[in-house]
Order: C-alpha cells, then structure tokens, then sequence
C-alpha cells in the first residue's frame, strides 16, 4: 500500500518500501523516526512500565516454584536488571514515539513469554540432576557472562547512539 502511494506520489517504490521497513514484528522505522513526544507517547510509556513490572514478577513467580531456588534467584536478578535496562532506555535514551503495537506486541507477549520460559525453566531445575551437577554448572557461568557482556554492550550503544 505504501509501496503505491510512494510511487504514484512520484516518489521511488523502493524509497517508500525503505519508509515502511520493520526492524522487528512490532517496531517500525516511522515510529523510531518520529520524535514527537504528547500526552499519549508518555502514557503509553507509562503502560510499557508498568506492564515490564508485571513481566519481571511473572518471572519471579515461576522461578521460585521450584526446588532449585539459586538458580531461581540468578534468574530473577538477570530479569531485574533486564526490566531496569530497559526502563532506562524507555525514559533516558528513547526520544521517539513508542507505539501501541510495541507496547501490546513487547511488554504484553514478546518479554513475559521469554521471561515466564527462564522462570519456568528455572523451577523445573533440580539439584539432584546429572546435568546440572559438575561441568555443567560452567555452562551457567558462561550464560551468565553472556548475559552481563551483552547487557554492557546494549547498554553503551544506547548511551552513544543518545
């Protein structure tokens, strides 16, 4: 649709095609390139924040179910800094229109269902596991590493790009 009105306006198809680019499912470039901020931008915001909030205890909550409860408790952790990130980003760095397509598509399914399957996960842990014991515990220091590097990486390109 856009692809024709950009050509019959005169314009190139491939530069209304290149306007309509989706850099995710929910997320395209003419709300990352719209600036304006009103009322509504901040009150979807808000809703944005308030829904991650209830994301990081629906984590929490499924972390804890279970008997494994350090591996719960580095999950929760991981899931908090990943919400604070994130709300840094949305009221310090974003200075863009935040639309109801991320607001419903991100923080009501994308995030709780990544966050509910490492809580999940986490309760299904159990000490008593062959896979859990000896080596294997490497492999969750080398996630946890993973995590804190691109956590770091994500957080600098954020400030430059600001």
């Amino acid at each position: 649709r856009d692809v024709k009105r950009g050509a019959m306006a005169g314009g190139s198809a491939a530069a209304a095609a290149a306007d309509d680019y989706r850099t995710a499912g929910f997320i395209d470039t003419a709300a990352r390139s719209d600036k304006a901020t009103n009322p509504a931008n901040e009150r979807r915001k808000v809703i944005k924040t308030f829904v991650l909030l209830g994301d990081l205890v629906l984590a929490a909550a499924l972390a804890l179910r279970g008997p494994e409860t350090a591996r719960g408790a580095v999950v929760i952790a991981n899931a908090t800094v990943f919400v604070l990130r994130l709300w840094v980003q949305i009221w310090v760095f974003w200075e863009r229109r935040v639309s109801w397509t991320e607001v419903l598509g991100e923080a009501f399914f994308i995030i709780p269902l990544s966050l509910g399957s490492l809580g999940w996960g986490a309760s299904e842990a159990r000490a008593d596991d062959p896979f859990l014991a000896g080596e294997s515990r490497h492999l969750d220091m080398v996630g946890q590493a993973l995590f804190v590097v691109g956590t770091l990486l994500i957080a600098v390109y954020e400030g430059q790009r600001h």
